[in-house]
């Protein structure tokens, strides 16, 4: 089976589709119901999109999004623990430290984002939408 974390972006990208890769996000989204591929998320990332995409989104539509996203995710809860080991990673900030940690504890094999000055150092590889798509052989 396939472990993939998804960060802030790739959720942004799914719920607001004027978003960069919006497209290639929609499409990973549906390849991720797979059965062959567990998806997880930092609790912290689901408040994050949902603030962000509160100017683009309804607050129905924005509900919406995160009831499925809890529906098909696992979620990773922050705790201490966590938010410690996020901030003693070298990632530029903690919010990616947060899913670099999940990421590399949950022993993930990809991390689904379009930011390419994130988890550059980590065991965990960074992945684009599209390049998902391939490894996912959609």
């Amino acid at each position: 089976m396939i472990k993939v974390v998804a960060d802030t972006n790739f959720l942004l990208d799914v719920m607001v589709p004027s978003r960069p890769l919006a497209d290639a996000a929609a499409s990973v989204f549906d390849a991720l119901n797979a059965d062959r591929v567990a998806v997880a998320v930092c609790a912290g990332s689901l408040k994050d999109a949902y603030y962000i995409a509160r100017r683009e989104c309804t607050e129905e539509g924005n509900r919406a999004w995160l009831n499925l996203f809890l529906d098909r995710f696992d979620v990773f809860p922050i705790d201490s623990l966590l938010c410690r080991a996020a901030l003693a990673s070298d990632e530029p900030d903690f919010e990616d430290g947060l899913i670099r940690v999940c990421a590399e504890w949950w022993e993930a094999d990809y991390i689904v984002s379009r930011d390419r000055k994130a988890f550059v150092n980590s065991k965990v590889p960074r992945i684009e939408s599209p390049d998902l798509l391939r490894v996912l052989g959609w």
